[in-house]
């Protein structure tokens, strides 16, 4: 009697061990077929990711355009300033040659 109520006792621990293992082996394969698909999924993101530059080509294009326009802009002002040096100096030249007539340094002897 005792003999037959180890034998079922260990048939009942055999068959959870059984059913453990089972739904182990199920759960590792669930697991391993979401890790491969995250894989996937990663790994087509670090693709998109990398293959695109970091910085956009319309941005490039934007930035390009603002320096053309401030260059431009610099030499419209540089040629502004030129000419109005001249035309001073054009000026200043005439004051002196009126400052001159009017009160002539007398030469000396």
């Amino acid at each position: 009697m005792q003999f037959k109520k180890i034998m079922d006792n260990l048939l009942k621990r055999h068959k959870t061990q059984e059913q453990a293992l089972l739904e182990l082996e199920t759960k590792t394969a669930e697991l391993f077929k979401q890790n491969v698909k995250n894989n996937i999924k990663q790994a087509k993101q670090i693709e998109k990711l990398t293959s695109d530059t970091s910085i956009k080509t319309e941005t490039l294009e934007s930035a390009w355009k603002t320096i053309a326009t401030g260059i431009d802009e610099k030499k419209k002002l540089e040629d502004k300033s030129s000419k109005k040096r001249k035309n001073n100096k054009f000026r200043l030249e005439a004051i002196k040659k009126d400052f001159n007539k009017k009160y002539p340094v007398p030469k000396k002897k």
